[in-house]
């Protein structure tokens, strides 16, 4: 990407980009197939990158947490010292992000996450083994507190284009 002090535009590759409407300014070269809004950079430009302007979500933006990951992400896991340990951590961070143990705090992280598997941008890597297909994916969340951590969270991809979350690390 390279800033044009004639226009205030910013090229990104392919197209260009007007930072004072926060769109592009030509439809996206891959069409209805990077989305409804042809000319969107990304749906939130907080959590995901776009930068070629090509981005497409998954297929099937079904995500699926099982209640004991919240659970575990809140501080209430003890089957093991390792266990109680980390979720003790992840409460920790979870309260300086501002995210309450409650229904209005899970479904914050639901949407979060949701809105991470849409978008191909964030995938940081992939592998398989004998549970199944597996990606890892970077997000960038704001807590209700003001501050940040960097999310990975490591999703199995179920046949049908499902993702289900099988851990989350906030970095910060």
């Amino acid at each position: 990407q390279y800033f044009d002090v004639e226009t205030g535009l910013h090229y990104n590759t392919f197209r260009y980009y007007d930072p004072e409407i926060g769109r592009f300014i030509t439809q996206d070269p891959i069409g209805l197939s990077g989305g409804d809004n042809l000319y969107v950079y990304a749906p939130n430009p907080y959590g995901w990158v776009d930068p070629l302007g090509w981005c497409k979500g998954s297929e099937n933006g079904s995500l699926e947490i099982a209640p004991g990951k919240f659970d575990y992400l809140f501080g209430r896991a003890a089957s093991n010292a390792h266990n109680a340990a980390r979720s003790n951590q992840l409460a920790l961070e979870m309260k300086r992000l501002g995210v309450s143990d409650n229904s209005a705090g899970r479904q914050m992280l639901t949407e979060h996450l949701a809105l991470s598997t849409k978008n191909q941008g964030n995938v940081m890597s992939t592998f398989s083994n004998q549970y199944g297909k597996f990606e890892v994916r970077e997000s960038l969340f704001i807590g209700p507190s003001g501050k940040a951590a960097n999310f990975q969270s490591t999703f199995q991809v179920l046949d049908d284009g499902t993702r289900k979350l099988i851990t989350l690390i906030p970095l910060h």
